[in-house]
């Protein structure tokens, strides 16, 4: 087989590469942030430690009133924003519910008065469709028909040469399949 024409340098091993280059280049700027934020953290609770320990009595103090101020601004948020929020989409969703229950009941009461006529319209769509999907069945069983007569007389005059040229069209495929997709992921990262 002639794997030449298959470009496996540009398709496969220079996004390949590109890709290994990236994620290594993540996980080095991941490892380095996380390093960073380990040191700020030692950093601070040296600091809080070292303050606690020359005054024990005002820092604890100092951070009680620090934990109620943020207490009574967590409490404000939530019954002035967070709670009304969640009340105005709890009556928005009651309102849908109650509009779509009205619909419901008036199809229902429709079905329930006109029986026939909407037995005569169901049956009249459920025909169209089927018709419309028969006559496209019978067009994709004849392509798929002669299709399949074509594939096998190249089979019973070339075997080797057909197969050979259908994997080799096979991977062509699959190539410009991970290059789309390693590109993709490049251009996300």
């Amino acid at each position: 087989m002639a794997y030449e024409y298959l470009d496996l340098e540009n398709k496969l091993y220079i996004p390949t590469q590109k890709l290994l280059d990236q994620i290594q280049l993540d996980l080095a700027g991941l490892f380095t942030m996380i390093r960073q934020g380990a040191i700020d953290a030692h950093n601070s609770l040296a600091v809080l430690g070292r303050e606690w320990y020359d005054d024990p009595i005002a820092t604890s103090e100092r951070w009680y009133n620090q934990a109620v101020a943020y207490g009574a601004d967590l409490y404000a948020v939530f019954f002035e924003k967070w709670l009304p929020q969640a009340e105005q989409s709890y009556d928005q969703m009651l309102l849908a519910a109650s509009e779509l229950a009205t619909q419901t009941l008036d199809n229902v009461d429709y079905i329930v008065e006109n029986p026939e006529q909407v037995s005569a319209e169901a049956i009249a769509s459920m025909t169209e469709s089927l018709t419309a999907a028969g006559h496209l069945s019978a067009e994709l069983v004849e392509d798929l028909q002669n299709k399949s007569e074509e594939i096998i007389a190249l089979l019973m005059e070339q075997p080797l040469q057909t197969l050979e040229t259908a994997t080799m069209e096979l991977l062509s495929s699959l190539l410009n399949a991970y290059y789309e997709l390693a590109t993709t992921i490049l251009a996300s990262l």
